[in-house]
């Protein structure tokens, strides 16, 4: 008799992620109907226009809004910031960089959309590289900010999201007392990972990628959040920093992101941003975080002490 849907993230990348919800509910047609849909809230560049307009629609039609903030009102705040750092690898990133600058020439004028489907492909995988390559670039400085803030009498505990498993591995070396959350694992092993995190005052470091750490887990036992890595969407980010802000935590959490300065990182930070805006616009919320970016070189006491607060 009902269809109802229940998410935290309705809008991803753009306006079109509404389409198939609206569809399964049958109230495509509420908004003119997929034509017109399309025409009206899925134009412009990044797929989205008249977000005041789609918001009252929404809410008028078949939309109710409960923020977190609302709901579970005794929540600590929580505040996002931006490492800037420089890769150690940029020789190998710049060259990797010129060889995509030399695929677009060499097909910017290509107007058959078979072959520009193919180059939009090639592109996305390219772009892939460049993100692993700074991720590589970054792990050593990510090393130093993890010691900072674990290390010593007084370290705190902390949650470390990764993209790579190259990456997670690298630090799974290095901090060998870790405990891990990745895809290799299977859910005996999770669980025992969350378990060890949350209640071993000595497992002071969880180290987690987006697929399977990003979601469902309760990591209260620290209110610190490092990101060696960008993913593709604002709702992954949300999703992997409210593992700490949920029932049970007491203390302000802080997320941190590193971005390697002049490399993809600093584009898919202006990418998260114009996702942001879209959600927050289509949704008529404001997610009310605190932001602000750092650059290392500023830092005189160290990136932990100054952005995790520590003593």
């Amino acid at each position: 008799e009902y269809v109802l849907e229940l998410t935290g993230t309705p809008v991803v990348n753009n306006n079109t992620d509404l389409v198939q919800q609206l569809t399964i509910m049958g109230r495509l047609g509420d908004f003119g109907g997929y034509t017109k849909f399309m025409a009206r809230y899925c134009a412009g560049e990044h797929k989205s226009s008249h977000l005041k307009e789609l918001n009252y629609l929404l809410r008028k039609n078949c939309f109710i809004r409960r923020l977190k903030k609302d709901v579970l009102t005794q929540l600590p705040d929580k505040t996002r910031s931006y490492l800037i750092t420089d890769i150690d690898n940029m020789k190998e990133y710049k060259e990797a960089e010129r060889d995509i600058i030399k695929y677009l020439v060499k097909y910017q004028d290509a107007d058959d959309e078979k072959i520009q489907r193919t180059i939009r492909g090639a592109i996305m995988v390219k772009m892939g590289v460049l993100k692993q390559i700074s991720a590589r670039g970054k792990v050593k400085g990510a090393v130093d900010v993890i010691h900072n803030v674990i290390d010593g009498e007084q370290g705190q505990k902390l949650i470390v999201f990764c993209y790579l498993r190259e990456v997670v591995d690298y630090l799974k070396a290095e901090f060998r007392d870790a405990v891990v959350v990745t895809g290799v694992e299977n859910a005996e092993q999770k669980q025992y990972a969350v378990d060890r995190f949350q209640e071993d005052e000595r497992t002071r470091l969880i180290i987690l990628n987006y697929r399977s750490g990003g979601v469902g887990l309760t990591l209260t036992a620290a209110s610190n959040v490092l990101f060696c890595e960008f993913p593709w969407t604002y709702g992954e980010c949300c999703q992997a920093e409210d593992r700490a802000q949920r029932n049970g935590q007491k203390n302000a959490v802080n997320c941190v992101y590193i971005l390697g300065q002049d490399t993809i990182d600093e584009y898919m930070y202006q990418l998260i941003q114009t996702k942001k805006t879209i959600s927050d616009g289509v949704t008529g919320t404001d997610d009310g975080v605190e932001e602000h970016k750092v650059n290392e070189s500023d830092l005189i006491f160290g990136a932990a002490v100054h952005l995790f607060g520590q003593k």
